[in-house]
């Protein structure tokens, strides 16, 4: 997945085997090395675009 950094704040996020993305969850597991960072250079945290339970 590539996620390039916009000047407005927001994270451009695709990928060539999902054509059709309903939701992006960022860094949803147990141990995760940090790949993407603000603009003070501290990593992000955990986020998700969609509001499914776990069991959905």
């Amino acid at each position: 997945m590539k996620s390039p950094y916009h000047k407005d704040q927001k994270v451009r996020v695709f990928s060539e085997k999902v054509p059709n993305p309903k939701a992006v969850r960022y860094g949803f597991k147990n141990c995760v090395i940090p790949t993407l960072f603000g603009r003070n250079g501290l990593p992000v945290s955990s986020f998700r675009t969609d509001n499914l339970n776990a069991n959905e």
